[in-house]
C-alpha cells in the first residue's frame, strides 16, 4: 500500500485506515502483545526491525 501512496494511519481490531500520501517503500509489522518485556524488545532491536 505505501508504494501505491497509502500510509497506514490506524487501525482496530481486523481494521485499517490508510491516508493517501508521498508513495514510499516501507514494511510494516503489526503485533498484537498487551504486554512487552526487555527480552521481546531486545530480540527487535538486534533484527534491526525498530527504527
Amino acid at each position: 500500500m505505501a508504494k501505491q501512496g497509502w500510509l497506514l494511519d490506524g487501525s482496530k481490531f481486523l481494521s485499517y485506515r490508510f491516508k493517501k500520501r508521498e508513495p514510499k517503500d516501507l514494511d510494516f509489522t503489526v503485533d498484537y502483545r498487551d504486554e512487552i518485556d526487555e527480552d521481546y524488545l531486545f530480540t527487535f532491536e538486534k533484527a534491526g526491525s525498530m527504527n
